[in-house]
């Protein structure tokens, strides 16, 4: 967030730039678990149990999906991340037509109260000038 934000670069050239390395980091994940676990892993008998499994709601499935299209698509177009995200889910949960009280009921308001502070405190040390000043020794 903050190299996304000190950088003044666009989204694109953003997910461009760190493309590369997050297929390395994936790998190196990936070469970790395999090999590290690999007894772990190997012992590890996944029994079969039938469970229920809901039906898919196809037409729900695809507005998500053209949702979230849209919502890459004005990340590319270079419109606000934050505001962008946030119309998004505000579209998916008006077109929806379903009871919102369920699945806000799920949010973990610890974890959004964390992301929020987050968003403060990176906002006010950017107010401070320290990241550019830092930067600017560098």
């Amino acid at each position: 967030m903050i190299i996304g934000h000190l950088s003044q670069i666009s989204f694109p050239e953003f997910s461009r730039s760190l493309l590369p390395t997050a297929i390395i980091g994936l790998a190196i994940n990936f070469f970790i678990l395999r090999v590290g676990f690999r007894k772990m892993l190997g012992d590890t008998a996944i029994d079969r149990v039938e469970h229920a499994v809901p039906k898919l709601e196809r037409g729900l499935f695809a507005l998500v999906c053209l949702v979230l299209v849209a919502i890459f698509a004005g990340f590319l177009a270079g419109l606000n991340l934050a505001w962008t995200a946030m119309a998004g889910a505000a579209l998916v949960m008006v077109l929806a037509r379903r009871d919102t009280h369920d699945v806000l009921r799920l949010v973990d308001r610890h974890l959004l109260l964390f992301f929020a502070a987050l968003f403060v405190v990176v906002d006010g040390l950017n107010d401070t000038g320290l990241p550019d000043a830092i930067y600017s020794r560098l």
